[in-house]
């Protein structure tokens, strides 16, 4: 599958991905992939999710889901972990996309052929406030030593996007930007209004 999104809104919660769909049904145009993922990697409760995405809510937009495979979707995305267990690495026959924090996690993502890699945390986040954003300057590194599409992660707003694209990153990828549906509508519009 080309991929053809600038966005990929990571999705925990039925009421985020009815936002995200909704926001995609108003504006077909805008390229939006949807990653599926629970917060504590536990299967069933993600199981249950991708359930009722295809039952409620299905588009035909590229669907990832987050460290378990699953026939329906586009790309299994493998965690940092996964990334480095070369058993389950050499065993992996998906398209899949990778959580990368450092250039060694880049090089295996290289060396399985990553479509494409999300790096992080660029910014801080709220949901990891002990933890240093790694930085425009870093993610520059990575995107100018990589051919793999890359994703920036973490922090990511409409105060921060630009920068983002004017280092060379193909996309970005967010958890929080799709949490708040009042501003989820203006701020989508100014973000692609950026990265354009």
């Amino acid at each position: 599958m080309n991929i053809n999104f600038k966005i990929i809104a990571i999705i925990n919660n039925e009421k985020n991905l009815k936002n995200v769909l909704e926001f995609i049904l108003k504006y077909p145009s805008i390229k939006i992939c949807i990653m599926l993922r629970d917060v504590n990697h536990n299967q069933f409760d993600l199981e249950k999710l991708i359930e009722i995405y295809f039952q409620k809510y299905y588009l035909n937009v590229p669907l990832i889901v987050n460290s378990f495979s699953n026939y329906r979707a586009d790309f299994l995305h493998v965690n940092s972990y996964q990334l480095n267990d070369k058993n389950f690495m050499n065993n992996l026959n998906l398209k899949f996309g990778a959580s990368c924090h450092n250039i060694n996690d880049v090089q295996i993502a290289e060396k399985y052929k990553a479509e494409y890699l999300t790096y992080s945390p660029i910014f801080t986040t709220q949901s990891h406030l002990n933890t240093n954003g790694k930085g425009i300057s870093k993610l520059k590194l990575i995107v100018d030593y990589t051919k793999i599409k890359v994703f920036a992660l973490g922090g990511i707003s409409v105060l921060n996007i630009k920068k983002c694209f004017e280092v060379g990153c193909y996309g970005v990828a967010s958890i929080s930007f799709f949490d708040n549906s009042i501003s989820l509508e203006k701020e989508v519009i100014d973000l692609l209004s950026d990265c354009n």
